[in-house]
């Protein structure tokens, strides 16, 4: 009886203990949690497109939203992964880094006040934005992955 109780015990402690796994996984998503609150409160203060028709006010816009982009992106990357999160943490950076590049390329594009561009643009932006918040719930992020994109 006793080789049970304390094979029990000891079930117990590992699964309580569990070489930082839930622990670890838990901390990294409150970090990067925290890193995309940043991120939103501060295109929260970008002044809005009011015209989306303005490729001037599209412009303006992205062009103070896209090192807003890059820092959150570089910011998640410095983050200590827990092994079981490096193959999906992978994956929704690519899809961040990839946002960072289209917006570049999305800020060029109103710069030439290039309309049909544009309409283009924002389908590929939504599709990007359902990938990356796809990837964000496989993650168990709250934060990142939702919101302003």
């Amino acid at each position: 009886m006793r080789i049970v109780v304390g094979l029990a015990a000891l079930l117990v402690l590992a699964a309580g203990c569990g070489g930082g796994g839930s622990n670890g996984h838990e901390t990294f998503i409150e970090k990067a949690d925290a890193i995309c609150t940043d991120f939103q409160r501060q295109v929260g203060q970008i002044p809005p497109v009011q015209d989306p028709s303005s490729m001037v006010q599209i412009a303006a816009f992205l062009q103070r939203f896209a090192p807003l982009v890059r820092s959150e992106t570089a910011e998640l990357r410095r983050l200590e992964l827990p092994e079981q999160d490096r193959a999906d943490m992978a994956r929704y950076i690519a899809a961040l880094a990839a946002q960072a590049a289209f917006v570049d390329r999305a800020r060029a594009t109103a710069r030439r006040r290039n309309q049909v561009g544009m309409q283009i643009a924002v389908r590929q932006w939504q599709n990007w934005t359902e990938e990356e918040t796809r990837l964000a719930h496989e993650l168990g992020f709250t934060v990142c992955g939702g919101g302003v994109r």
